[in-house]
């Protein structure tokens, strides 16, 4: 099964199958996520427009991440399409997402 790990501002999520690590990596003002795979060690970093990445979820085919992030202070809900290396806001509202 996938795991959660949060250690202060360091979030990671494992794929169920284990060959995806995805963790939050901040930067110059805004969050990215490294992708790792830790069986052969190859590494990709996504960078965003994002602050305050706050959940990561892994899709259960593995083909996209679910995170809940905050851009200009709302938190909503986004997808990342891990083949077309797109992000898209999926909520828009005055409500606070926690949770992907």
């Amino acid at each position: 099964g996938a795991f959660f790990v949060a250690y202060g501002r360091v979030l990671a999520f494992v794929e169920a199958d284990g060959t995806q690590l995805a963790a939050v990596a901040s930067g110059g003002g805004y969050d990215g996520i490294v992708l790792a795979n830790p069986n052969t060690g190859a590494q990709q970093r996504i960078e965003t427009s994002l602050q305050n990445i706050t959940g990561i979820a892994f899709a259960p085919d593995g083909k996209s991440i679910a995170l809940t992030a905050s851009e200009n202070e709302a938190a909503n809900l986004y997808l990342y399409d891990l083949t077309a290396k797109k992000l898209t806001k999926l909520t828009n509202d005055v409500f606070t997402e926690s949770e992907p």
